[in-house]
């Protein structure tokens, strides 16, 4: 990696959703860590990125990264010849829609169990300097968690956020609740009261993880917030009995987590398009006529914008801070205006979040994506990893031009 990667720009890698879609990440990683070398401190994950990341962030250091684990990754892609290496009776797939509705789902993930078992090793990520973060939702409350490899189970969790609802089932994972009361009862704020509440913890030091968001707890020191947890967690209430999935049914993609980490510059690699395929109406309509493609495309649509807006957000926001620190700087200290509630009040909002110097998105091409999500086809993959390299060379071109065999 590069030789002076410890004075380097702090980088978070975040990895979409999108599962068999996911092969597009290779190869934009085979891009951006095997040619151009870029070291990344923070990888965030959700469903298929949230797989990749966690094969990636067992590194021992930054150059491991790309001569071991990308090669181990990218095997792993590569060897897949079809979906049966991933979900267990994967002709049940196109019942989901259907069976789905009525029962937890008709497929299984213990291919893809075995598979993570074989290639990710908690230990491994517990002791690597990359910080990993990968979000799984609670069905049980509609909370999103965000899990580290410190919690417990973290490999059931790893399955679960790859546990799309109607095609598999929820994974049942214990976890601990904070009753409302309690909160009330210490004297926490509203926001932080609604910030803990539904919200399952799967471990002491995630509850810790939670209390250090400075938007919602305010300026607590390590000392206090370890206080504030210890006292939480002596009325936590275990839940052996909740079912977790795929984060997709709120969040496709993993920016929060990322952001809370404060890097200097993002990069995020999508596996779906940001933007939708106009295609033609009148062969859709034909396809629209039967349930199943209906179900399908209404899911695909729900998909797309939640991702949209997940990826708006943080741009809308992350330009707002950058306006906000060039009017704060130009405003003299002495200056009436700061001593408004106006002024007072954005202050203490935009206080929350941190400012990110570049955030750089890569996405496939519509016309890319294809078929079924859950359609693990060799042909599939290799287009894919193709595309991924070409769009990653285009939003971050090589510093030298790459030669090519006729």
């Amino acid at each position: 990696m590069n030789p002076d990667c410890d004075d380097a720009p702090r980088r978070a890698l975040v990895l979409g959703a999108g599962a068999a879609y996911g092969a597009f990440q290779i190869g934009a990683l085979r891009h951006i860590i095997g040619r151009k070398k870029t070291c990344f401190s923070v990888m965030t994950g959700a469903s298929v990125g949230a797989v990749n990341a966690a094969v990636l962030a067992q590194a021992e250091s930054p150059d491991e990264v790309a001569s071991r684990y990308l090669n181990t990754l990218e095997d792993i892609w590569q060897s897949i010849d079809g979906s049966g290496q991933i979900m267990g009776r994967p002709w049940a797939r196109k019942l989901s829609p259907i069976v789905g509705l009525l029962c937890q789902g008709p497929c299984n993930l213990d291919p893809l169990r075995d598979l993570l078992e074989e290639h990710v090793c908690p230990h491994k990520l517990k002791d690597s300097p990359i910080e990993l973060a990968i979000e799984v939702a609670c069905l049980d409350t509609g909370r999103i968690a965000v899990v580290e490899p410190e919690d417990p189970h973290f490999l059931e969790f790893l399955i679960a956020s790859c546990s799309m609802p109607m095609y598999f089932a929820p994974v049942t994972i214990e976890g601990y609740m904070i009753p409302s009361a309690y909160c009330e009862e210490l004297g926490l704020s509203p926001a932080a009261r609604a910030d803990i509440a539904g919200l399952p913890f799967p471990s002491l030091d995630s509850l810790r993880r939670r209390l250090r968001n400075r938007g919602v707890y305010g300026k607590c020191s390590e000392r206090k917030v370890d206080r504030l947890a210890a006292l939480l967690w002596t009325k936590a209430e275990r839940r052996s009995d909740l079912h977790w999935c795929d984060a997709y049914i709120r969040r496709i993609l993993p920016l929060t987590p990322a952001l809370k980490k404060k890097p200097d510059e993002v990069t995020v690699i999508h596996a779906l398009p940001t933007c939708m395929q106009s295609g033609d109406l009148g062969d859709d309509t034909d396809r629209l006529e039967s349930f199943q493609p209906r179900v399908e495309q209404a899911m695909k649509i729900l998909c797309h914008e939640i991702q949209r807006t997940n990826s708006a957000t943080a741009h809308v926001l992350n330009e707002l801070l950058r306006c906000w620190r060039a009017l704060d700087q130009a405003v003299p200290d002495s200056h009436r205006f700061r001593n408004t509630e106006a002024w007072q009040d954005m202050e203490d909002y935009l206080g929350r979040y941190h400012l990110v110097s570049e955030i750089t998105e890569i996405s496939p091409h519509p016309e890319y994506i294809d078929g079924h999500p859950l359609d693990f086809t060799p042909e599939l993959i290799t287009e894919l990893i193709e595309h991924g390299e070409e769009c990653a060379e285009e939003a971050m071109p090589a510093e030298e031009p790459v030669l090519t065999m006729p």
